[in-house]
């Protein structure tokens, strides 16, 4: 990497506006990273030695993502490439693209950490102990997000509401009742069977 590039890649940054930072990314011998306060970060390649390419980056996610680049001949100079960077046909699209991947995964974390609070409850009215043919009577305990049919009937969604799968052996009636009174002042419902008598 040349130290002209590394002049009009800060030139650059400096052109995008405020929130905007250089960097340079470790084991990077040909890009240099522009970082914005709100997370958006864009690498900028000089493979070629006339042009620079600006590349989106996008935090690690289960979502399929499409690149998102655009190029610019270096002679433009630093004004016209940020205003091609921050034009419709790259910021606005990448803009885009990464606030459903930070959404996507703020959601997945938020109920990642719902299941655990449901296991981790469970767990609590479940004690665990031994069945006496080498495991443990406490049961599996696997929350899971559910799957439900969309508000307008379109399809079917992962929504945040937690289901839970329990696997029990050798369960008392005794036994059964008080988890499923656990669960009723859990969620605030009885179920029919739990309820007196009319």
């Amino acid at each position: 990497m040349t130290d002209e590039f590394r002049a009009l890649a800060a030139e650059i940054t400096s052109e995008m506006g405020a929130g905007w930072t250089l960097t340079d990314p470790a084991n990077a011998r040909r890009s240099l990273r522009m970082v914005h306060t709100d997370g958006r970060t864009i690498d900028l390649w000089n493979s070629d030695p006339q042009r620079v390419t600006a590349s989106g980056r996008f935090p690690v996610t289960e979502l399929t993502v499409t690149r998102v680049e655009t190029s610019a001949a270096v002679s433009r100079g630093a004004a016209a490439i940020a205003r091609q960077i921050s034009g419709e046909r790259f910021m606005a699209v990448y803009a885009k693209a990464f606030a459903r991947v930070t959404a996507h995964n703020e959601r997945q974390e938020r109920r990642a950490a719902e299941r655990k609070r449901v296991r981790e409850f469970l767990g609590r009215f479940i004690p665990a102990e031994d069945g006496g043919r080498g495991s443990l009577r406490r049961p599996g305990i696997e929350p899971k997000q559910a799957y439900e049919r969309k508000a307008d009937g379109s399809g079917w969604e992962f929504t945040d509401r937690v289901v839970v799968n329990l696997e029990f052996r050798d369960l008392s009636e005794a036994e059964a009742r008080m988890i499923m009174r656990a669960y009723s002042i859990a969620v605030g419902h009885t179920p029919e069977f739990l309820r007196p008598a009319a």
